[in-house]
């Protein structure tokens, strides 16, 4: 047994021997290939940086150093690389928000962060093409929320037509006391899982009351919504907004209207395509919901054109509507859902009959003025190929005289292709824009005055605004430049693109006033609707 254990053992030791020596004889019959090496780290600046604090709306700039097989990469060099940066928050939970957006498919990140505030991660992703495998790079990212006080703007999407979404550019004609310019777009996709909202822009305005929690709200063609004042998340629906099922009929009007303060938090006022009118009265939360359609008297099937006063005196009217039907006013009072109709006018005290505007198109409409002082109702009326500029004082009693002027205005400049109408708060003109530029329309003698043009022949107002808030105890207190700015909304149709315009006028004349800062912006849409965002710190 001895024997046969030791011829064993040597035979192995002399196999094992034959085995290194073919693998010595056969060195060099195998290609052997080293994987490519790629590594990545941020940017070196010395100070062991792991991550990025930004406010809301800012350019998260991150460039990374990234290594193939031992040699710096740059921006334009023949690495075969491609690259990815994504970004996701960084929470989990009940509530999170797991969209992952997709930033840039360059090696350097420069990219607008419009996420609401919160700890999130910026993630590049590196991919060798040649062989599929990829390599990582984590960052942490901090988002502080900055929607503070700014100028809102409403537009349908370029890149989703029939949706809406929202802007907020911020820089001294809105907001007091400002560190910084800044710009947001498409806010409310940004919050809301990217998801805009469904519908053409209509309106969008920040509530007046309940004082300091008043949120933003915004309507559109099939949706109305209400979104938190600090960072833009939704907060109401279109079913909040209804006793019982929402109508079918698009929205084609959406107003505040001025209701008593401290009983009424707000009231709002909707037309929608069929003609119906309907009131809200805001509960202690501002929020409210809307009554069952109004009936005029006299005409059960009445349809309202989209309009309503915002600044009827809330002490005799809740607000005022147009009857297209009867070619009248209505008007209805705190507390009743019930439409009226104002006492006769002696026509030796006025220019026109609420009562009676002989079958006149409402087109535009907007108001000279803050409450509870009141101002007067600016509109242009049609008739056939003639048209009217017409001054009401609604802020009076329903007894008094309402119809202050009529001014034929048919010869003024583009007037038959009015796209947008404004009225200052001072003066006694209106804006309106035609093709690619803007005039201003005296409503005492109808003489008309181009005040503007857009750079571009292609592009087309589509929006104007001036420079005040329907609720006069706040603009007073805090905003800026009240009645001394003018806001201008542009598209062109060619790109696809829209602009805003911000300039200083002469709150006497509507002139822009050269020598003053002016700003100009890039928009992700058609803009149809702007307003000013107020803050309670400002």
């Amino acid at each position: 047994m001895k024997i046969l254990d030791y011829k064993y053992k040597f035979a192995l030791l002399m196999l094992g021997a034959a085995a290194l020596t073919a693998c010595s004889d056969d060195k060099g019959n195998y290609d052997y290939t080293d994987l490519d090496t790629v590594e990545i780290s941020l940017d070196s600046d010395d100070t062991d940086r792991t991550g990025f604090t930004i406010d809301r709306g800012d350019n998260l700039v991150i460039n990374p150093v990234i290594y193939f097989n031992g040699r710096r990469v740059t921006e334009g060099s023949d690495a075969p690389l491609d690259y990815l940066w994504t970004f996701y928050t960084s929470h989990t939970g009940l509530g999170a928000d797991y969209t992952v957006d997709t930033l840039s498919r360059a090696m350097n990140l420069d990219a607008t962060i419009n996420r609401v505030g919160g700890s999130y991660v910026a993630r590049l992703t590196v991919t060798n093409r040649d062989t599929g495998v990829e390599a990582y790079l984590l960052a942490d990212c901090q988002v502080e929320e900055t929607l503070t006080a700014g100028w809102m703007l409403l537009y349908e999407r370029a890149d989703m037509p029939g949706t809406s979404d929202v802007g907020l550019v911020v820089n001294e004609i809105s907001k007091k006391n400002l560190a910084k310019n800044k710009e947001f777009w498409n806010l409310y996709s940004s919050t809301s899982g990217g998801r805009p909202i469904d519908g053409t822009p209509v309106y969008i305005y920040h509530q007046m009351f309940p004082m300091g929690v008043g949120v933003p709200r915004i309507a559109t063609s099939r949706a109305l919504v209400a979104v938190n004042n600090a960072d833009f998340t939704p907060l109401a629906s279109t079913a909040d907004f209804f006793f019982e099922e929402a109508p079918q009929s698009d929205f084609t009007c959406f107003l505040p209207t001025v209701g008593k303060p401290m009983v009424n938090s707000m009231t709002e006022m909707l037309v929608t395509a069929d003609g119906k009118c309907r009131v809200l009265s805001g509960d202690a939360n501002g929020l409210g919901k809307f009554s069952d359609p109004l009936t005029s008297a006299g005409a059960a099937d009445s349809e309202f054109a989209p309009w309503s006063t915002q600044m009827c005196n809330y002490t005799a009217m809740q607000t005022v509507v147009f009857d297209k039907t009867l070619s009248r006013f209505c008007y209805t009072v705190n507390g009743s859902f019930n439409l009226r109709n104002f006492p006769a006018q002696a026509a030796e005290m006025v220019a026109f009959d609420v009562n009676d505007l002989h079958g006149a198109e409402l087109l535009f409409g907007d108001y000279n003025g803050f409450t509870p002082a009141g101002g007067p109702d600016i509109m242009l009326f049609a008739d056939g190929n003639s048209r009217y500029i017409a001054e009401a004082q609604f802020h009076l009693t329903p007894s008094m005289p309402i119809g202050k002027t009529w001014t034929d205005v048919s010869d003024a400049p583009g007037i038959l292709q009015t796209s947008a109408f404004a009225v200052n708060g001072l003066g006694r003109y209106a804006f309106y824009g035609s093709g690619n530029k803007v005039y201003t329309l005296t409503y005492d003698n109808g003489r008309a005055s181009q005040v503007w043009e857009a750079p571009s022949a292609d592009e087309t107002v589509t929006c104007i605004a001036t420079h005040k808030y329907y609720a006069g105890m706040i603009a007073t207190a805090m905003m800026p430049n009240i009645n001394n700015a003018v806001h201008i909304a542009t598209w062109n149709e060619s790109t696809r693109q829209g602009k805003l315009y911000e300039m200083y006028i002469n709150p006497a004349s509507g002139a822009i006033l050269p020598g003053r800062p002016s700003f100009e912006y890039t928009v992700p849409g058609k803009v149809k609707s702007m307003n000013w965002k107020y803050e309670m710190a400002m």
